[in-house]
């Protein structure tokens, strides 16, 4: 763990200003289609760790996307972002399905409760 932490310290100011650019076009896309400047600013840092990681995976594992050094870090981060969008997606959709559900309940529940029509 210690060795990861290291590793993302010592990055290249390159690679954070491309993921930088990246999070910031998604942090702006998220926020005009959304309309939610918090859930903007919640999942940007999320996403600049998956830029990162990326960049830090492609790294240790010599996964070579392009021959050129500097456009396998734009490629490495697009893909990190990209992931990361997708597991947020993922997450905020689970969560909208579980509150769904919830009030779903509590619904069944004020139906049971309620007297007969009848009566």
């Amino acid at each position: 763990m210690r060795d990861v932490i290291t590793a993302l310290a010592t990055l290249d100011q390159y690679m954070i200003v491309v993921a930088a650019c990246f999070v910031g076009v998604t942090y702006w896309l998220i926020r005009e289609t959304v309309q939610s400047t918090a859930l903007a600013l919640i999942s940007a840092p999320i996403l600049m760790l998956g830029a990162l990681a990326a960049n830090y995976l492609f790294l240790t594992n010599g996964v070579i996307a392009v021959n050129d050094k500097d456009t396998n870090v734009v490629v490495a981060s697009a893909a990190g972002v990209l992931i990361a969008l997708l597991l947020l997606l993922l997450s905020l959709w689970i969560s909208v399905l579980m509150s769904e559900r919830r009030s779903a309940n509590k619904q069944l529940k004020q139906l049971e409760d309620a007297p007969p029509a009848g009566e």
